[in-house]
């Protein structure tokens, strides 16, 4: 059976200078780190709100922690394309609701809904090669959605929208 032994010198009781150095690195970064954790707490507020104050906040955080900054017309930009795609789908869920085209599936209803959403986007992308009913095809209708989302936005800016 093995006895614990008592210390053999005072100076095992006292902490190296080196140990030291090494507990002060941790503390350092234990303070650093709370300090980044209220610097995020005290923004984060800022950062939810749906102002432009938002991306001055995310700016400034950027800035700081040297990422880079956020530009505000790619923010503007987004939001205008969200924009447009529910201006999109808030046609083509009433075109699909209309007394014309609710008459069956989807699919089978798509050339009477793209006809309803843009008559013309759809003489272009569909008017040489009709789409027989149940026919899908995505690349003609990614075709479709870019020209009358071109439309709407080309319409948007006539009226002042």
């Amino acid at each position: 059976m093995v006895t614990p032994s008592a210390p053999s010198s005072s100076s095992s009781l006292s902490p190296s200078p080196s140990s030291l150095s090494g507990s002060r690195s941790q503390y350092l970064f234990l303070a650093v780190k709370i300090l980044l954790i209220l610097l995020i707490l005290f923004l984060l507020p800022k950062l939810v709100d749906g102002t432009n104050l938002a991306v001055v906040s995310a700016a400034s955080i950027a800035e700081a922690t040297g990422v880079g900054v956020v530009s505000a017309t790619n923010t503007a930009k987004k939001r205008r394309r969200r924009r447009l795609d529910l201006r999109y789908l808030d046609s083509l869920a009433e075109c699909e609701e209309s007394s014309e085209c609710a008459h069956s599936i989807y699919e089978e209803s798509w050339p009477c809904v793209s006809k309803c959403m843009s008559e013309s986007c759809h003489a272009d992308v569909y008017g040489s090669d009709p789409l027989e009913l149940g026919e899908v095809d995505e690349v003609r209708y990614a075709k479709f959605e870019s020209c009358a989302k071109r439309e709407m936005r080309e319409g948007g800016k006539r009226a002042g929208l």
